[in-house]
């Protein structure tokens, strides 16, 4: 039992501390600081291969596990000698108490001694601590020595360690027996003394390189609401419009069929007879020029954005959730352009083939026209259609916002299509 209190009062230094992974050497160079290590010790780390032969030199049975306890402590390095007799391991790690020091050399006198008092703090009587400060040429280190008693077990620990940049670098030691030997204090000593910084940093920094960061997700956030924006009130005024359009339409259309109820044919001749030979390759050239260029404004505008945020997210490198944001919605912009010419077309090989013959035949008259052949002989007002489009050899008469009766430009019997242009269009006003 008391070793386990003995353990875990060293276990809650240890875990003031986290960890980068750079390259040994006589200096041992990490991403804001530096030191050097004495040459003859072996260099140990998270990222170290469990089959790598300095396991076995340092006397480690059992690296897995080593590396297992290293994630859990934090460790940045782990320099042992051939052997094991000398053991020192650096540690790293943010907490909110380094966060709100930033640096131990902007820190009050009060604020050190609760950072020594929150370290040594224990009620065990068979632990006796003891600590200090050392005023380092860059940054002041606390250093602490623990020794606790346990049956007839006796476990001692050393610790050197700072505060910059808002997390805890610690250089710790822990051996079975009475003192750490004055050996790997020197080394540890030596660590400490040939500290450099490299990169320094106020709070004041860091706070505003905080903000800095969270103008990417901001933007894209920004860029996200803005698509989702544009998305909804196109899809709205769009709704709205045709509701209106197909009220309106309706309205009249009741009335034409109330007037013209029983009759069959048209009255007057047909200035205009087009019979148009209905084929699949018709078909799709029309789903294709529904989909993507009568609607090219939107596309374009859905690209822009698409490509926004992809390049918003490699100028930044966002984190991964918000990559697999833009990357889902961008993906479902994709699916949607494939997706939208095939869905026309199945609607449209719906339509034009439900009648008994494979020509689509339209009679235009002064003030209806027909519809027969692929389709159910019925007549029409002209104010059925709501917009005339032409594309390639085809004229589309759009009876709604996503059908329309296809014309074949060569394929007018009575009149031409340059004729029948101006005419529709001048129906339509």
């Amino acid at each position: 039992m008391k070793t386990r209190k003995i353990l875990a009062v060293i276990f809650a230094i240890i875990m003031i501390c986290s960890a980068v992974s750079p390259a040994f050497a006589a200096t041992w160079d990490g991403e804001d600081y530096e030191f050097t290590v004495p040459e003859d010790l072996l260099l140990l780390t998270p990222t170290t291969p469990s089959d790598d032969p300095n396991w076995l030199l340092a006397g480690i049975g059992d690296p897995a596990g080593t590396l297992e306890t290293y994630q859990a402590m934090s460790a940045v390095a782990n320099f042992v000698s051939e052997g094991g007799d000398v053991n020192i391991t650096v540690m790293q790690k943010g907490s909110e108490a380094s966060r709100d020091i930033f640096n131990m050399s902007e820190a009050t006198e009060a604020e050190r001694v609760n950072v020594l008092a929150d370290m040594t703090l224990t009620s065990d009587e068979n632990v006796t601590v003891e600590s200090g400060w050392t005023e380092q040429s860059e940054m002041p280190f606390f250093w602490i020595k623990i020794r606790g008693v346990s049956g007839d077990k006796v476990l001692s620990e050393c610790l050197y360690g700072t505060i910059m940049n808002g997390y805890t670098v610690v250089f710790d030691t822990f051996v079975e027996g009475e003192v750490v030997p004055q050996e790997t204090i020197n080394i540890i000593e030596d660590m400490v003394e040939s500290f450099h910084i490299k990169n320094l940093i106020s709070k004041e920094e860091a706070r505003e390189k905080a903000f800095q960061e969270l103008i990417p997700p901001i933007i894209i956030f920004a860029v996200i609401a803005a698509m989702v924006i544009v998305t909804v009130i196109y899809m709205i005024i769009k709704w709205k419009k045709d509701k209106r359009l197909k009220g309106e339409i309706a309205e009249k259309l009741s009335a034409y069929r109330k007037s013209s109820a029983g009759r069959t044919e048209a009255t007057g001749e047909a200035r205009f007879v087009n019979s148009t030979e209905v084929t699949f390759a018709m078909i799709k050239r029309f789903a294709v020029y529904h989909s993507y260029i009568k609607n090219l404004p939107q596309i374009i505008l859905g690209v822009v954005l698409s490509l926004a945020m992809i390049l918003l997210t490699i100028i930044y490198q966002v984190e991964w959730w918000m990559i697999l944001i833009v990357i889902g919605i961008v993906g479902y912009f994709i699916y949607k352009l494939i997706m939208s010419s095939m869905s026309t077309e199945k609607v449209q090989r719906g339509i034009y083939t439900r009648g008994s013959r494979a020509a689509a035949i339209y009679s235009f008259h002064s003030d209806e026209f027909s519809a027969s052949g692929v389709f159910v002989p019925k007549l029409y007002p002209y104010f059925q259609i709501t917009e005339v489009r032409t594309f390639e050899n085809y004229i589309y008469l759009y009876y709604g916002s996503d059908n329309a009766y296809i014309l074949d430009k060569d394929s007018f019997t009575t009149g031409t299509a340059e004729e029948f242009l101006r005419f529709i269009k001048k129906k339509l006003g």
